[in-house]
């Protein structure tokens, strides 16, 4: 990616940063707890390292450390930070803030929250520029809409002049890199840039990085969980366990042949890597917290491959060849074993019909400003989907195509304007809960955040038991706490977790709670709704595994939303691909993804990053989703598909294809 060798840094003036034995505590009530150990790794000009790993295991306060802006309780207790040659560690704070922003940036991981909701965010924009370059208001708002038309924001005077809320996810992620870029910094740090944003958006943001660092002779360093963004856009990795860099290697030499057990199996638990019902490589328990770190390889109790010394050793950072460092008393000799096949790898479907969608339509009433018109946001437009008894369907899609409506509607969240949804053939679109409840109990959702799913005042096995009771599931108290115990136990919680409460628990075991209750009164058809989105990898795999093995044990259908397609590929029969309130074409996983017809479909797949295709040039589907308000006429994608015709703008395609086989919406297959 970038023109710096990958096999050693070369003279120590082109080192932009440098850090040594960096250890963060945190003060307790019974003394300091460590909670970065002794990180230490450097970034030379023009080159991208990105630092990955499970949640928890500091990446996040490292980077921090960078910037001096550790949260409240948080110290830098041992290290050395180098910038440019001077030690930031021991600079007053007021040369400190001349450095950050300016010299060094940071884009955050939800903008949202980043951004100052009562500032136009060309105001924040300007703010930097006025704080580190001097000029004066006019200048600087003249400056901050010149960045806002270089990171790609159409109408950028307009745009200084609205808020955060008035922005989409990547329209608001672009206007964190303008502030982090107004500097020219020479390091940007960029902490989970784009979790949570569609392929498509994030192609986008990652072209702009690219831009405005690597091309520009700047470093960056990456910060992701996602392994597939590191492949297209890393020149180093550095992979962290439990506070300490456990491996450091050249991209191309790591992804070739990882040498530590842990990123062995990180590797191993990507959907990507493995065939359709394949069983994913699963990391077994969790990343010890920090209390409970021992004086030996902190991954010793969960790796396969430990033995006594593991334990009462700790393994420094060895250096095995050129430019490549281990910390594994086992390494290069240690490998982790193979894949199996899940239980469910066969994906027969029955021909039943579990879910049966038909002309579906979701309208919300809004208005243009406090005493506007009345108007409709046209969510969901005319959908049809069918899922068949024990198959997997996924509905993609970029955010506020009207995915979770569809699936809103379907468990009856959301009010049905028009069209009919048969759950085993009986109509449940407009009925009262009263009427449908039997019907109900069979279909279930797992929503995408647990946390806010799961009352944070009721104990889990209460928001377990609570369907139960309402569907009247198990004789009595007993036996209701039985099957209580005997689900928690299936998906992998001790019996101990239905006295707890959702924030005892860590983000993963939420989800398996959410399943769980999903599981409780005995349903028919999950809808996972991006259940598995802001997971880990090592997580995800466990999730996915789990998912596929109770589909095999209780011949359960899902319906899986995500905008993950490695997790399609890896669980889905058939998927539907949606775009601004409509269904643009359906087909079997594999024909779909190996295939697509639509334009859409094709951006979609071709903006995912894959391993082992570096040096790849990436789709960038330009520009965003039109308003549900106002959608374009004709076909809905014209105004952004590289193949639009006259035709495209003024008449809407129909369905070209079989209805129960491969079809799609699009003039190009016209017979």
């Amino acid at each position: 990616m970038s023109g710096v060798s990958n096999d050693t840094f070369g003279p120590r003036s082109a080192i932009v940063i440098e850090v040594e034995g960096l250890g963060i505590e945190f003060a307790g009530t019974g003394g300091s707890v460590r909670v970065v150990d002794g990180v230490s790794f450097r970034i030379a000009r023009g080159e991208v390292l990105a630092l990955v790993g499970e949640s928890g295991c500091g990446k996040s306060l490292t980077a921090l450390s960078l910037l001096g802006l550790l949260p409240p309780g948080a110290r830098m207790a041992s290290g050395s930070i180098r910038f440019e040659g001077r030690e930031l560690a021991r600079l007053p704070p007021a040369e400190l803030r001349e450095i950050r922003g300016n010299r060094i940036a940071m884009v955050f991981q939800e903008p949202m929250t980043a951004l100052n909701p009562v500032m136009t965010v060309g105001a924040q924009v300007a703010e930097a520029l006025r704080l580190h370059a001097g000029l004066g208001r006019r200048a600087a708002w003249r400056r901050a809409a010149e960045l806002l038309a270089g990171v790609g924001l159409p109408d950028p005077e307009r745009r200084c002049r609205e808020y955060p809320h008035q922005l989409s996810g990547g329209q608001r992620q672009r206007v964190m890199i303008a502030m982090a870029v107004a500097c020219d910094p020479a390091l940007l740090i960029a902490d989970e840039p784009t979790t949570a944003l569609d392929v498509t958006v994030q192609a986008q943001v990652f072209e702009l990085l690219r831009k405005v660092t690597v091309q520009r002779g700047r470093s960056l360093l990456l910060i992701t969980h996602d392994l597939g963004i590191v492949y297209e856009n890393a020149d180093r990795v550095a992979v962290m366990y439990a506070g300490r860099v456990v491996e450091e290697a050249r991209r191309d030499a790591l992804f070739a042949r990882p040498l530590h057990p842990y990123t062995q199996m990180l590797l191993g638990a990507i959907p990507a890597r493995s065939e359709p019902g394949e069983r994913l490589a699963v990391i077994p328990g969790q990343v010890p917290p920090p209390v409970e770190w021992g004086e030996g390889c902190r991954f010793a109790d969960r790796c396969p491959l430990a033995i006594a010394e593991c334990r009462g050793e700790r393994p420094g950072l060895r250096e095995v060849d050129h430019g490549r460092r281990v910390a594994c008393i086992r390494a290069p000799a240690a490998a982790v074993g193979g894949r199996t096949a899940c239980a469910s790898s066969s994906r027969a479907a029955a021909a039943t019909n579990r879910l049966v969608v038909e002309e579906l339509r979701v309208y919300f009433p809004v208005r243009d400003g406090l005493f506007g018109a009345r108007l409709l946001v046209r969510a969901v437009d005319g959908v049809d989907l069918v899922v068949r008894a024990g198959e997997t369907l996924a509905l993609v899609g970029e955010s506020g195509c009207g995915k979770t409506t569809v699936a809103r509607a379907v468990v009856g969240l959301a009010p049905v304007t028009a069209g009919s949804i048969r759950v085993d053939g009986e109509e449940v679109a407009g009925r009262t809960c009263r009427h449908v409840k039997a019907v109900r109990r069979r279909v279930q959702m797992v929503f995408q955040d647990p946390a806010s799913s799961l009352d944070p005042r009721m104990p889990v096995g209460q928001a377990i038991r609570e369907g139960m009771e309402i569907h009247r599931i198990g004789r009595d108290a007993a036996e209701r706490r039985e099957r209580i115990a005997a689900l928690l136990d299936r998906v992998g919680l001790p019996k101990a977790s239905a006295d707890r409460y959702p924030h005892e628990f860590s983000g993963g075991q939420r989800q398996r709670i959410g399943i769980a209750r999903a599981l409780a009164v005995e349903p028919e058809l999950i809808i996972c709704d991006e259940a598995t989105s802001s997971l880990d990898v090592s997580v995800q795999a466990q999730m996915l595994n789990l998912l596929c093995d109770l589909q095999a044990e209780r011949g359960l259908s899902y319906l899986f939303i995500t905008h993950d397609l490695g997790v399609v590929r890896h669980v889905a029969d058939r998927v539907a691909v949606m775009y601004l309130g409509e269904l643009v074409e359906q087909g079997a996983t594999r024909e779909v993804l190996e295939a697509p017809l639509h334009p859409y479909t094709a951006a979609l797949i071709a903006a995912v990053p894959r391993i082992g295709e570096g040096g790849r040039r990436r789709l960038v589907l330009a520009g965003d989703v039109p308003s549900p308000i106002e959608p374009p006429a004709g076909c809905r994608f014209h105004p952004r598909c590289p193949y639009a015709m006259e035709r495209c703008g003024v008449e809407a395609p129909p369905w070209f294809g079989p209805p129960a086989g491969r079809r799609v919406r699009c003039w190009l297959h016209e017979a």
